[in-house]
Order: C-alpha cells, then sequence, then structure tokens
C-alpha cells in the first residue's frame, strides 16, 4: 500500500481537478440564475423566497442534481472508463446499518420539527432540498473530486484537502471563522467516512442529516 503524504502530481491532474472544482459551479450558478427567471420572470437565488415545492425543485435541486451530480460523473466514466466501484456507488454493507440510523435521526427530527411548526419554508421542502444538496455535493466532493485527489495525496492530506475545497470553495459565500472551526471539519468527517466506508452513501446520509438539522434546530 502507498502511504505517501503526497504523490506524484502532473500539471493535467493539477488542471484536471480545478476544472471539476470551478466549471461545475459557474454552471450551477448561471443555471439557477436563468430557471429562476425562466419559473417566475425574476431573477432569485434565494431559496426561502419561493412559493411552492415544486418551484423550489426546478430552481435549485434539479439543477445541482444535474450540474454537480449527473453529468461530471458521466464525463468521468467515459473519459476515464472508472467504474461505480472506483466512485463510491457501490454500497457496502457497514454502510447501510450507517444509512439506517441516520434515517431514524432524520424521522426523529422531522418529527420534532412538525411539534414546533416554526419553519420558514415548509418541512417537505427541506428534506427534499437538502437531499438533493447531499447527493450532489457528495457525488461531486467525495466520489468524483475525491476519485482524482487520492491519486495524488495519501489518505489524510486528501480528506484535508477535500474538507478545505468544501468549506472555501463550496461555502465561499459564508464568513471565514464558521468556515473554519464547522465546515471544513465536517468536510474532512464526510472525507473520511468516504475513506472508511468505500462508497458515498454514509457521507451521504450524514450531510443530509447535518443539513436539515442547521436548518430546523
Amino acid at each position: 500500500m502507498n502511504k505517501k503524504i503526497v504523490k506524484d502530481i502532473t500539471i493535467e491532474q493539477i488542471i484536471e481537478v480545478c476544472c471539476y472544482i470551478s466549471l461545475p459551479l459557474l454552471s450551477l450558478i448561471v443555471a439557477t440564475l436563468v430557471m429562476s427567471f425562466c419559473l417566475s420572470g425574476e431573477i432569485n437565488s434565494n431559496i426561502n423566497n419561493v412559493s411552492s415545492c415544486g418551484i423550489m425543485f426546478l430552481n435549485f435541486s434539479f439543477p445541482m442534481i444535474v450540474i454537480l451530480g449527473v453529468i461530471p460523473t458521466f464525463i468521468l466514466i467515459i473519459s476515464k472508463k472508472c467504474t461505480g466501484r472506483e466512485l463510491g456507488f457501490i454500497i457496502t454493507k457497514k454502510s447501510t446499518y450507517l444509512i439506517l440510523i441516520i434515517c431514524i435521526g432524520v424521522i426523529t427530527v422531522c418529527a420534532v420539527c412538525l411539534e414546533r411548526q416554526s419553519l420558514e419554508i415548509s418541512l417537505t421542502m427541506i428534506i427534499i432540498h437538502f437531499l438533493c444538496v447531499a447527493i450532489s455535493e457528495e457525488i461531486m466532493l467525495r466520489s468524483i473530486l475525491y476519485y482524482h485527489t487520492k491519486k495524488m495525496f495519501g489518505c489524510i492530506l486528501n480528506c484535508i484537502v477535500n474538507g478545505l475545497i468544501f468549506a472555501f470553495i463550496y461555502h465561499s459565500n459564508e464568513e471565514f471563522l464558521p468556515n473554519l472551526i464547522i465546515r471544513f471539519p465536517l468536510g474532512f468527517l464526510l472525507a473520511y467516512v468516504r475513506f472508511r466506508q468505500d462508497d458515498v452513501y454514509a457521507s451521504v446520509g450524514i450531510h443530509w442529516m447535518y443539513n436539515i438539522l442547521i436548518s430546523t434546530i
């Protein structure tokens, strides 16, 4: 097993990683703005301003799934001939139990929220949208980018790099300190879970649970 902290890195690898980081995010911004204008006649980048679950899905959730998940995965499979197992798409037995626990946790949180009835947007919208967010971001970060960067760095450094991308690029519009003390450790944890479980399903579940918790508590 190669335990080198930094492996042999080529210019081609760096360019590929930079493209997979920047191009989908830029495309997502454009797609979200265009979709909002087509659906409502005005540009809207705030999910709290949507009027229905359907518009929220078309305006925010669907573009994320397609641009951060489907298209990059298709490109990577075609260009690199990589397998579903290499991308973490084959669920492992140990992830099944963890996902079951997470689902129970989500149901519990939802039950508490229904009792409180104090959310800005409906609980259904929160559950659907943040599941889409978790799936799309985990596919991009812990599947596609992870596939590339694990060839460049050892396990721990790869998790650190992945956490930094998650915190400071995918949440670049947030304040520095919360990104450093909350989102960077979370990104590191999700990458490490991806490494330990050898699939993306557990990290999707944890990410989904985290998003629901911070949105409802």
